[in-house]
């Protein structure tokens, strides 16, 4: 699994990179992590890069919340974005991580 997010040392970031990895493990996936530092290209080119069969699915955490779900629907392999930001409790943080691990894994 590979997860991109604007930047790991934004606290809410850090968090959600935190539970998806821990989530991860319990089912026996490992985490690849990458910075975007807000950039839709930089998103794009690790796509990109990591469809190269090397991984099962990505997560794409992001502030933005007019991100679409299925903007990243032309890749050949599954791509969940979720939404996080600083005024999320812990708690919130932890299950959207969650949930959208468990979508990446049904898909």
């Amino acid at each position: 699994m590979a997860v991109i997010l604007p930047e790991v040392t934004i606290a809410c970031y850090s968090h959600s990179l935190c539970h998806l990895q821990k989530t991860a493990e319990t089912f026996g996936y490992r985490i690849l992590f990458y910075q975007s530092f807000n950039s839709y290209t930089k998103e794009l080119n690790y796509i990109k890069s990591l469809s190269d069969g090397s991984i099962d699915g990505i997560i794409v955490i992001s502030a933005d919340k007019n991100q679409k779900k299925n903007q990243y629907a032309n890749s050949s392999f599954p791509v969940e974005s979720i939404n996080t930001e600083s005024s999320q409790s812990l708690d919130e943080i932890k299950q959207i991580s969650y949930d959208s691990l468990i979508n990446l894994l049904n898909n």
